[in-house]
Parts: structure tokens; sequence; C-alpha cells
């Protein structure tokens, strides 16, 4: 039985853990590694049922975005989060299936199942998880590190943050749609396969998503800044968003097939999300900088 010495130095050593953000390294790790196994198996490099690798993924974002969301708004906020970000994904995303808007005429595959209703239950956290992070990067651009969100900030931040979010789709879908067939477009479209209506309703679907947050924690009495003195509070986000975007920047590497695809939307995520992570680290970098520039 332990002793009331041994409890103390248990919850210290949880303390420190906690407090340094050694969780924050733990799932950037995990992150990185899921990124190289999804990687490799692009290449045929390793033999791996490839959608269990992806189910993978979305946990550890899905881990990440939770784990750095609830320091950052407390577990209340959190779930607000998840909540508006999974009903109004779902909304969207079912009426588009039913009527096409707001993105167009698809459907979903027998790849991406269960679902609920039409949409796939993992539709939900992984709007949750890049939403997430797409909104922390939207606080970087607009400068909002450890300030309570006010004034015209309740609308710069998610028109900033919705664009980041839609970038991610840019780089990826006409690969998860026209070539891995996980969803189908029954019009086709211009962007290899993919509606040009698409990112706008992307774009649309997840700023409604980010406006609804930012009302909310303007008016929350919970929303404490982070510890400014931990600059991987910031620079975790930046990362993951990075990390993905790697992803999907060398995949013409190790896949030959449809280079004109493969090779187009690397440069679009050279020029989109990894410009985007730069430009974050640099905000970071000055924010931090400037912060601890000692008075004259």
């Amino acid at each position: 039985m332990k002793n009331r010495n041994d409890i103390a130095v248990t919850s210290s050593v949880i303390g420190n853990f906690l407090e340094k953000d050694y969780l924050l390294y733990i799932i950037g790790i995990a992150y990185l590694i899921s990124q190289v196994g999804l990687f490799l198996m692009k290449g045929s490099f390793i033999n791996f049922p490839v959608e269990a690798f992806a189910a993978l993924d979305v946990f550890i974002l899905t881990l990440a975005a939770s784990v750095h969301g609830i320091g950052r708004y407390g577990l209340k906020n959190m779930f607000v989060f998840f909540m508006v970000t999974s009903v109004v994904s779902w909304c969207m995303e079912s009426a588009s299936i039913a009527y096409g808007l707001p993105f167009g005429n698809y459907y979903y595959s027998e790849i991406l199942v269960p679902k609920l209703g039409n949409v796939p239950l993992v539709i939900l956290p992984a709007y949750f998880s890049m939403g997430y992070i797409s909104w922390t990067l939207g606080l970087i651009l607009t400068r909002q590190f450890h300030r309570k969100i006010t004034g015209s900030a309740v609308f710069t931040i998610p028109l900033v943050s919705a664009f980041l979010m839609t970038a991610n789709d840019l780089c990826f879908d006409p690969v998860a749609s026209t070539i891995l067939k996980n969803w189908i477009w029954k019009d086709g479209g211009a962007y290899f396969g993919v509606p040009y209506i698409n990112f706008l309703g992307w774009y649309l679907t997840v700023y409604l998503i980010f406006q609804i947050f930012a009302f909310y924690v303007s008016r929350s009495k919970t929303d404490q800044p982070v510890r400014i003195d931990m600059q991987i509070t910031w620079i975790f986000p930046i990362v993951i968003f990075f990390l993905t975007g790697l992803n999907y920047l060398f995949t013409p590497l190790v896949i030959k097939e449809n280079p004109e695809i493969h090779q187009s939307l690397s440069l679009v995520t050279l020029f989109t999300m990894i410009f985007s992570s730069v430009l974050c680290y640099i905000n970071v970098h000055m924010e931090f900088k400037e912060e601890i520039k000692p008075d004259i």
C-alpha cells in the first residue's frame, strides 16, 4: 500500500508531465509515424491495410485536437466545438447528398463505413480534428495568441481559419474521390473531377462552424489564455498541419500513376498548406521574441 509520500511523488510526476506538455510531444511523434506509414503504403513499401492506417491517422489527429483544445479551452468548450462541427458538417453533407448543395452532387461509396444516414461516421471526427487545427492556425495568423476573442477578431478569425481548412480539402479531394473513389462526384468537375462548387461549399460549411464557435467563446467566461511561456502550445498545431501537407507534397515521389493529379496537388500543397505553416511559425517566433524583449 502506498504511503502519502509515494502518492505525493506520483502526483508531482503526473503534474510535471502535463505542465511541460510532454503529452503533446508524444502525440506529435505518433502522428509523424502515422504519416510516414501512410506515405510508405502509397508506394507499396509495406503491406498493410490502408483503411486501417487511415483510421489510426484520424484517431491520432482527433486525439491531438482534443488534448490541445482541452488545454486551451477546457473540456466543456471543446465538447461544444465538437458538437458544432458534428451537427453543422453532418447537416451540410446530408443536404448536399440529397439536393446537391452546398458541395455538389455526390455520394459516399461503401469504402467508408459505418454511416449515420448517408454520411460516414469518420467524417465527423475528421471535421472536428482538422477544423480545430485550422481554427488554432487562424488564431496564430491573426496574432490572437493569448488574448480573449473580442471585437473584430470574432469575425476575422473564422474568415482566415476557413481558408486554411478549405486549403486542406483542395490538396486531397481529387485523390480521395477521383482516384480512391471514397466518394463519387456524379457530374464530375473541372478540378480533376471535383466541381468548383465543392470548395465554395467547404468554405461556407467550415466558416459557419468557426463563426458559431467564435460567438460562443467570445461570450464564455472560461476562455482563458494559453500559457504564453510555452511555445510548444502554438508550434504543436503548426507541426500537425505541416506534416499533413508533407504527405501530400511528397506523394509524387512514390506514386507514378496519374502524375497530372499527384504532381499538381503537390504544387497546390506547397503554396497553400506548406506556405501557411511557415507563415504561422514566423508569427509564433515573432510573438515570443517580442514577449521576451527586455524593456529599455
